[in-house]
């Protein structure tokens, strides 16, 4: 395949670029200049600055958020690691279709990413493990809105899910009717209820658990979404803290400052 001027200038005007794999995981770049493909939401380490490269023809650079560039080392090793861009650090994208993209390197191979999350370069055809889901353009379509049914997805990749009890737990694999929420709007459009399969609405109590026993959604029950990234969210309480998924599946809602842990991906379904 031939270099494309206009996917390159497509993805210039990009501000900051996300890779996700065919595995569903995001590329994401180490302080120590690795990099690595198991990430299940996106945070600053995830987004790359794109940089015009026209050491190959229709060629792109992409800065880390530590400041260096995505490299392809002499023994097919992909970096992260280089201060300035020069022909190691020039990837060539071909477009696979509409949202998706192949990286082509300086050495006429492709970055692939393995099933067990292994990135290599040493491709000469590219496929399905070879193609990376670029991010599309905001829409207002997008929005949440109101009578919206939606997932809550946690940077861990379980999906949160409301008990008959009342409990909230947050370690579902899979969706089912129990991972299923209403979204209710509470006036300003950054705030939502939650309303789960049971008919309760999901709770933050003043000693910082997570719940879904409500009736109906007051102060308690209405959530700040804090967008990080396309369909990523923070979820800040009305006592001004940050719902929490630890890695044990744990949800609690004591986070004074939010982190990858307090990362949700809300999907429209």
């Amino acid at each position: 395949m031939h270099a494309d001027p206009k996917l390159q200038k497509k993805l210039s005007k990009i501000d900051k670029i996300t890779f996700r794999t065919a595995h569903g995981k995001y590329l994401s770049a180490q302080p120590n200049g690795t990099i690595e493909a198991n990430r299940a939401s996106v945070g600053d380490w995830e987004k790359f600055e794109v940089v015009k490269n026209d050491q190959i023809p229709g060629g792109l650079s992409f800065k880390s958020h530590h400041g260096k560039f995505l490299s392809v080392e002499r023994d097919g090793r992909l970096v992260c690691n280089k201060s300035s861009h020069g022909l190691s650090e020039c990837f060539v994208p071909e477009e696979k279709d509409k949202e998706k993209i192949f990286l082509r390197t300086c050495n006429g191979t492709y970055i692939t990413v393995e099933p067990n999350e292994r990135c290599f370069t040493n491709r000469t055809k590219a496929g399905d493990w070879e193609a990376f889901t670029i991010p599309e353009k905001k829409d207002k379509k997008d929005k949440i809105k109101d009578g919206a049914v939606v997932t809550l997805r946690s940077f861990h990749g379980k999906y949160l899910s409301a008990q008959p009890d009342g409990r909230m737990e947050g370690n579902r694999d899979k969706v089912g009717d129990w991972e299923k929420f209403t979204v209710k709007q509470m006036g300003d459009k950054n705030k939502i209820a939650f309303r789960g399969a049971h008919g309760k609405y999901m709770c933050a109590e003043s000693d910082n658990r997570l719940v879904v026993n409500r009736a109906s959604p007051g102060a308690w029950e209405t959530f700040e979404l804090i967008e990080v990234s396309k369909g990523v969210y923070n979820l800040k309480t009305a006592h001004g803290k940050y719902v929490c998924c630890e890695p044990n599946a744990k949800l609690i809602c004591d986070r004074k400052a939010a982190g990858d842990w307090e990362k949700f991906t809300i999907a429209k379904l």
